[in-house]
């Protein structure tokens, strides 16, 4: 009674001997899925595209030539006969898909190359030191401008308006239009003294006033021929503004600065009509006085007036005349003749009585009178006393006060006023900021085509410039087949070398000479590129350069890997440098960590980076090439081969140590293979030789002693047939690619291998028989699977099953027993029995 089952298809077990693994393991497991515990061959490999014989690095661009991701993965393909390492930049919205590219072996300068197959020098050199110039500026400053306002434009402007003022002499210019021009408002009947201009003059005969009782001296009245003149002084003096002659006057004040119109005609007009109100006679300030001036006058004709009307109405009685005839004629008429009075003499007597009583009426009313006119004597002259205040003291005063002042109302006026046209659309002047001197420095940087900014040259010697100053920048020679497309200015903000650079200007590399007239407050950007070196290379510190040569004919970056946030790792001898985030051209001295050993190759696995070297490996963790921290791992685990280091799935980093295969991540290293392999049988297979790709959770990896697959997960280890050459693994398309012999292939795409598994030895307790066999599995007639038995070594019996129905096998007792499977369908085990009730039984 005896049964042997293989369902679990377990891998290689090179430690073990195939009698030591009995059914733990398999002493062949060729062409078969890791991952599957069925006997599963793998898919077949198929040509993609062809390439040059020989390539030494295989890789496929995303993109097209205009940006737009591949379709299939005939196309995109760069190939070259030096080992090199692609990186992809993580760079915004990059449609060139800039890629960085490292040698292998450090011979070869780093490059960076595009979908339009362009390959250039990785970084952008610095300028050399710039040479500068100072231009020290003929300068009309707000302070100048204020020294002139005062001294010359004040003066000019009040020139300008004495000029316009006429008359020019207090004489004239009393009256305009027959009124006055700032007493009352009218003339009352009043004329102008034609010998002084200050009276105005009321004219009446001598013998009316002597009979009005105002030709008295205390009147201020005089005698003028036949005629007496009352006077009072009511025609103030006050300037007229000829305001055309005021617009020329404004017109010829010159700006000291460039020789021009100060005032434009706008704000002429406007000033014209500013100055007017300060020596118009109807402005509101002295209408007070006019308005007291006009009553005065008033006053003083309505005193004349009544004066005049009281003596008329009072006239003088007529005596009556005496009568010629005699004043008695004989009388006939009686009886006797007598005198009687004649007639006239009569009427005489009558008249002469009513003449006496009207001259004692008259002289009572001219007693009256007499009192009202000394009473209107009395109010001519509080009148003229008034007028002459209100003239001489007060308006004329009021005037002579404002022109005495002018010098003052102006420079009032003009200290209101915006100076600088550039702080107010209004202003009078261009005028220059004020200065300010600063200690200043400049530096420059040079800018390729696709924006990549070198590190800054050398700091300018210090130049002390006023902000009205300029400074000429000369450029630095221009390195040749760099692709650099401008220049950037920068200049220190603060006037101190540690201070923050800010953007100039930046300017088309044509241009050999920039001049800065640019002012602090429109100053760009603080530069970006402090510390945006190149990329490092190992120079010889023994050479008298200036700038030292490379050493050694590997001096250069390599074996360069991509990290996230933008980040590209890469080494020399024993140091780690990182680019500057998003910015694969800038490497930062300030982004490099050094190690205490040779390195040998990097790996990823999230955000950290593995560092193998020759000794302890190293944990490189930090989300910002800035923030990087350094972990030493405590296990001696070298990495032997750079090609051997694969990100594996699940986080970590695998890669051949002399040991074994090793599984590095932030909690240490282990050496996974220890149950595969000895380190002595390991050690045959020439680890240092070991190149491997890692796919859907499969090491497979090629040495000098074969290509393996391993799942390293399960430990289950298998051989594979794959082809052999430069190796590429992409993710747009989740598949790994062979370059050989002129072809690329696509691995385990088409088609299906031929898979073959064989046991180690399977022990019975006693020789028995097997006479049946049974294969579950997907075999088919165009697809068999082929059964191989040995028993104790030798081979028993082949057989080709094409269903899952059980077959007889031949004859034979043995207690070792050993079963190979070969073929391309999918088997899940193979039993063999002694009985068919044993077969149903498993």
């Amino acid at each position: 009674m005896a049964v042997l089952k293989v369902g679990s298809f377990p891998g290689l077990v090179p430690r073990a001997t195939a009698r030591g693994m009995g059914g733990a393991g398999a002493q062949v497991s060729h062409n078969l899925l890791q991952t599957s515990a069925d006997f599963r061959p793998l898919l077949g490999d198929s040509q993609v595209a062809t390439c040059p014989a020989g390539v030494q690095s295989l890789y496929r661009m995303m993109r097209d030539a205009n940006g737009v991701i591949q379709q299939g993965d005939s196309t995109g393909w760069i190939t070259s006969p030096e080992a090199r390492r692609y990186v992809r930049g993580q760079i915004n919205d990059d449609a060139t898909e800039r890629t960085v590219v490292f040698s292998r072996d450090g011979k070869q300068a780093p490059q960076m190359t595009t979908v339009a197959g362009d390959f250039r020098l990785l970084g952008v050199p610095a300028p050399a030191k710039p040479a500068v110039k100072l231009n020290e500026t003929s300068q009309f400053t707000a302070e100048d401008a204020r020294t002139w306002l005062s001294g010359t434009m004040v003066p000019a402007v009040v020139k300008a308006i004495q000029t316009a003022t006429k008359p020019v002499n207090q004489v004239t210019g009393r009256i305009t239009a027959g009124k006055p021009r700032a007493g009352a408002y009218e003339m009352f009947g009043l004329t102008q003294s034609t010998t002084e201009q200050w009276f105005g003059e009321l004219t009446m005969t001598l013998a009316d006033a002597k009979d009005k009782g105002l030709n008295v001296t205390g009147t201020s009245g005089f005698q003028s021929g036949a005629n007496w003149v009352i006077r009072l002084m009511c025609l103030p003096f006050w300037g007229e503004l000829d305001t055309t002659v005021l617009a020329a006057e404004l017109r010829k004040i010159e700006s000291p600065k460039d020789g021009t119109q100060v005032f434009s005609d706008a704000q002429i007009t406007t000033l014209v009509q500013e100055f007017g109100k300060f020596l118009d006679p109807a402005d509101t300030s002295i209408k007070s006085y006019r308005d007291q001036m006009d009553v005065v006058v008033r006053k003083f004709k309505k005193a004349i007036d009544e004066a005049v009307r009281a003596s008329a109405a009072a006239a003088r009685p007529t005596e009556p005349t005496k009568p010629t005839v005699p004043e008695f004629v004989p009388d006939y008429s009686g009886e006797t003749m007598s005198m009687t009075r004649a007639p006239e003499w009569i009427a005489y007597d009558a008249a002469m009585a009513q003449y006496r009583k009207d001259l004692r009426a008259w002289e009572d009313q001219k007693t009256g009178s007499a009192t009202q006119n000394t009473d209107s004597v009395a109010v001519i002259q509080e009148c003229q006393k008034e007028a002459t205040r209100l003239t001489s003291t007060v308006i004329e005063a009021e005037y002579l006060k404002r022109m005495n002042n002018l010098q003052t109302y102006i420079q009032d006026w003009a200290s209101g006023k915006s100076l600088s046209k550039k702080d107010d659309p209004n202003g009078l002047l261009d005028v220059d900021p004020d200065r300010i001197i600063e200690d200043r420095f400049y530096l420059v940087t040079f800018k390729t085509d696709r924006g990549e900014e070198s590190a800054p040259s050398e700091v300018t010697d210090v130049l002390q410039v006023d902000q009205n100053d300029t400074v000429n920048v000369q450029r630095p020679p221009v390195p040749a087949g760099r692709n650099i497309l401008t220049w950037c200015v920068y200049r220190s903000a603060t006037g101190n070398v540690a201070a923050s650079w800010r953007l100039v200007d930046e300017v088309v590399i044509t241009q050999g000479l920039f001049v800065d007239k640019v002012p602090s407050s429109m100053l760009g950007q603080q530069c970006p590129s402090m510390t945006w070196a190149e990329p490092p290379l190992r120079r010889d510190p023994k050479s008298a350069a200036t700038i030292k040569p490379p050493k050694g004919e590997d001096p250069y970056l390599r074996d360069g890997v991509a990290m996230p946030n933008g980040i590209v790792a890469a080494f020399l001898d024993n140091f780690v440098a990182f680019c500057v985030p998003y910015r694969p051209f800038a490497w930062p001295v300030e982004f490099q960590i050094t190690t205490d050993t040779p390195i040998v190759g990097l790996g990823v696995f999230g955000q950290s980076l593995f560092v193998g070297t020759r000794a302890h490996p190293y944990i490189i963790s930090g989300s910002s090439s800035g923030s990087m921290t350094s972990v030493k791992l405590s296990q001696e685990q070298a990495c032997v081969s750079a090609d051997s280091i694969v990100s594996a799935d699940g986080g970590g980093v695998l890669y051949a140590s002399p040991d074994g295969l090793c599984l590095a991540n932030a909690s240490g290293v282990q050496v996974i293979s220890e149950a595969l392999w000895a380190r002595e049988d390991w050690q045959r297979l020439n680890p240092s030789s070991i190149v491997a790709i890692c796919q859907d959770s499969v090491y497979y990896f090629w040495c000098d002693g074969g290509t393996f697959a391993l799942d390293f997960k399960a430990m289950r280890l298998g051989t594979v047939d794959l082809p052999r050459g430069p190796v590429h693994k992409d993710y747009i398309t989740d598949a790994v690619y062979v370059a050989q012999a002129g072809a690329v292939m696509k691995l385990f795409s088409q088609g299906r291998r031929t898979g073959r598994y064989k046991t180690g030895i399977m022990l019975l307790a006693a020789q028995a028989p097997l006479a049946w066999v049974q294969v579950e599995g997907e075999q088919s007639p165009a697809a068999p699977a082929t059964i191989r038995w040995l028993g104790e070594g030798q081979l028993r019996h082949t057989k080709q099953l094409s269903s899952v129905e059980p077959k007889r096998m031949p004859p034979g007792r043995w207690r070792e027993h050993v079963l190979e499977i070969e073929g391309e369908s999918r088997v899940a085990s193979v039993v063999m029995a002694g009985t068919t009730e044993e077969l149903r039984n498993v």
